[in-house]
């Protein structure tokens, strides 16, 4: 029995993640971008959003059974103006870091901003696309300066099945 509820749960869990998804993607992040203005209000807002969005669904995962979770140290992640370098080694640990992290920023790959489930809150929020160069250098450091914790994920992808 307990497999079964494990199995529907994990539908439920994956099932509002999605909804939630397509409901921030395609109405929430596009409204903070035409009406919040100017740029740096709209990043703060947007990345509270991420942030208190992915907290609620941590806790409704262990609300659900799905999985259990505990933190140690976790005020050293909640100082301002934090360089976070994180292994990228399932979809949740991102969900986990912007959970735990406020005001978090993201070096991310370009071809998330070209997705329509990613693109709207990634420009919303201002993360920082890859796309190189002494830009990126020059935007994390502002990130930086600003308050913000810039998370990074160096492997860039995630580990591949069995390694």
């Amino acid at each position: 029995m307990n497999r079964l509820w494990r199995r529907l749960a994990s539908g439920i869990g994956f099932f509002t993640f999605g909804a939630l998804g397509v409901f921030f993607q395609f109405l929430l992040f596009p409204g903070i971008i035409l009406f919040v203005h100017p740029t740096a209000k709209r990043k703060i807002l947007a990345r509270r959003v991420v942030h208190a969005t992915f907290l609620w669904f941590v806790k409704y995962l262990r609300f659900l059974g799905i999985l259990d979770w505990e933190t140690k140290g976790l005020e050293k992640l909640q100082k301002p103006g934090q360089l976070i370098l994180a292994n990228h080694l399932t979809l949740l640990d991102v969900v986990f870091l912007f959970a735990m992290v406020p005001n978090a920023c993201a070096i991310v790959k370009a071809p998330l901003t070209r997705n329509p489930f990613t693109a709207g809150a990634l420009r919303a929020a201002g993360y920082i696309v890859n796309d190189g160069g002494y830009a990126l250098v020059d935007r994390s450091i502002e990130e930086l300066r600003t308050g913000a914790s810039l998370i990074v994920f160096p492997e860039g992808t995630r580990t591949p099945w069995g390694e």
